[in-house]
């Protein structure tokens, strides 16, 4: 302690100044310095991310705002019409595709079909329907044909007197053709239909059938004179289902 006491005493007395007075406040400063940048960064940190939750709020309020919404409201409605002509339209062109969960509507339009075309059903049929693959196909004048896709069944003895390397290439082959091809499956069932009624009703029938009702392809047709002016009609089809899932 006195050895301190003696470097003070011997000590100029300006450096005695300095650590009396420039020393503190240096030394305080830097303290400040060091606290005061870090509250005033986490400060200007705070004050963002107020701005930015006010900015999301004033936008939440707005969105949800009834003035807001109703231009919303007022776009979807006017697609859902437009969804809903177009629809239509299709229909009035294809057909309508029935569900598998309700053949009813099946029996329902032919039978509305029938009693605008004048024409009296005797006997109404639906088989199960079946997975059946369809592709569409262009004809030489370029129109869309759709097209019923057949497994062909393949042939043991055939095969077991191909050598394994032409099976092999065989195969690939046909595997890239499968993968080539488009092919859409649909649930198909078999509708046979018994009619009686005039030559033009008749020929309205099938023409309704052809235009609208459901979608459908003709498979089998057959029809007699049964008394003057009356004919009788037997005709299956083909009708395509959609498959609904619980």
């Amino acid at each position: 302690m006195e050895k301190l006491k003696a470097q003070w005493a011997a000590l100029p007395q300006w450096q005695k100044l300095f650590i009396l007075l420039i020393l503190p406040i240096v030394i305080i400063g830097y303290i400040y310095a060091m606290l005061i940048t870090s509250l005033r960064e986490d400060l200007e940190k705070s004050r963002k991310e107020k701005e930015e939750l006010t900015r999301r709020i004033a936008e939440l309020k707005r969105l949800t705002e009834p003035k807001a919404l109703e231009p919303l409201r007022k776009q979807r409605d006017d697609l859902k019409a437009q969804l809903e002509v177009k629809k239509q339209e299709l229909e009035l062109v294809v057909g309508e595709m029935p569900s598998t969960k309700d053949v009813s509507s099946i029996y329902k339009e032919l039978g509305a079909i029938a009693s605008k075309s004048g024409v009296r059903i005797l006997s109404i049929s639906l088989a199960k329907p079946n997975e059946v693959g369809y592709t569409l196909e262009k004809t030489p004048e370029g129109r869309a044909v759709v097209k019923i896709v057949k497994e062909q069944p393949q042939q043991q003895g055939q095969q077991q007197q191909q050598k394994p390397q032409e099976q092999k290439s065989q195969q690939k082959a046909q595997e890239q053709k499968q993968q080539t091809s488009n092919v859409v499956k649909h649930p198909t069932a078999e509708l046979k239909i018994s009619f009686v009624g005039g030559y033009t009703n008749v020929v309205n029938f099938l023409k309704s059938l052809e235009n609208g009702g459901f979608v459908s392809y003709p498979s089998a047709f057959k029809v007699e004179r049964v008394e003057k002016g009356m004919l009788k009609g037997d005709l299956t089809i083909l009708v395509i289902m959609k498959e609904e899932k619980i």
